[in-house]
């Protein structure tokens, strides 16, 4: 499944959250805002 075919719900708890093993969580170091701005540049990726 690509990032893409995820929600922007599920990407945003990932950015904030992380996942063990894979990747760190990144809730405590980018603003609410900055983690909307990450979203739309994944989003970006696929066009």
């Amino acid at each position: 499944m690509s990032k893409s075919e995820r929600s922007d719900e599920y990407i945003i708890e990932r950015i904030k959250k992380g996942k063990t093993g894979a990747m760190p969580a990144y809730g405590s170091v980018f603003t609410d805002g900055q983690i909307i701005a990450i979203l739309a540049y994944i989003r970006g990726l696929d066009d």
